[in-house]
């Protein structure tokens, strides 16, 4: 019996104490078997044989086994790889929501510096010319439709430069702009710098949609990663009501925690043996 038992588990990849587990399992279910059989007047040769044989035979159940311990290893596998690509997944949504965010940031205080050092000291007889406002629109175009320059009296523009000239006829109450007040020797007169803002780029949805992806995805392997802990725990015989509660709602935490509690007690054991 004790041979047929170490040749069944060989094929069991299980860790010592379950490995302990499933041999008694079998040996328990043998040595009853052979009672019985004795009992009914068969000798304990026959009733071993017998036993064996109902038990079934060596190699179709190793094949079985090994076939069940290869699906229950591959799913437990997939399930963890599928919760690490789903928090993966998050970590770089998050890292791009963030860098779009802080490019954006960046941009807009680059083309708010840039409009400062532009006029800095400018006055009417010195006014930004026309170049300037053309490199200025070039080197913040990412964020910017287009630059003007306005004169105005009376409330009312006088003259106006807008570059590029496709947008010199833009609605200035359907756009975003940012109005720059140019300095001015004469009162009467107000010299407005506009720098017309890409909302498109400017006020992307694509962080948004990042972050809601994040989160998605983070829940997903909240989700993956405590019923594949759930499954570890029920593999070992230490499920219950609650490891469960811990494993969704402390998740990794709660998996290292129940490591480190079936190590004390298997040291425990040891100790006793």
């Amino acid at each position: 019996m004790e041979s047929y038992i170490a040749k069944l588990s060989r094929h069991v990849s299980l860790e010592p104490k379950e490995l302990e587990e499933f041999k008694h399992e079998i040996r328990s279910h043998l040595t009853d078997t052979v009672k019985a059989l004795q009992q009914e007047g068969y000798s304990e040769e026959e009733s071993m044989s017998i036993a064996l044989k109902r038990f079934g035979e060596e190699e179709q159940l190793n094949t079985e086994l090994r076939r069940l311990y290869r699906f229950q290893k591959g799913f437990n596998k997939s399930m963890l790889i599928a919760s690490c690509l789903m928090l993966v997944l998050s970590v770089v949504c998050i890292l791009f929501a963030m860098s779009h965010n802080a490019r954006n940031s960046d941009d807009f205080d680059n083309m708010l510096h840039g409009y400062h050092n532009l006029l800095a000291g400018k006055v009417t007889d010195s006014s930004i010319t026309q170049e300037e406002m053309e490199a200025y629109f070039n080197d913040n175009k990412r964020i910017v439709q287009a630059v003007s320059l306005l004169q105005m009296k009376d409330s009312q523009p006088t003259d106006t430069y807008t570059y590029p000239v496709s947008m010199e006829n833009y609605d200035s109450s359907a756009v975003s702009y940012v109005p720059f007040k140019v300095e001015n020797d004469k009162h009467e007169v107000i010299r407005e710098f506009r720098v017309v803002l890409d909302r498109s780029a400017l006020f992307s949805p694509q962080p948004h949609t990042l972050t809601t992806s994040a989160m998605v995805c983070f829940a997903l392997y909240w989700i993956l990663f405590g019923l594949w802990s759930v499954m570890n725990a029920y593999r070992l015989g230490r499920l219950n009501i609650f490891w469960v509660i811990l494993f969704f709602t402390l998740n990794i935490v709660a998996f290292l925690l129940f490591r480190m509690v079936g190590q004390i007690q298997m040291g425990r054991l040891k100790t006793a043996v």
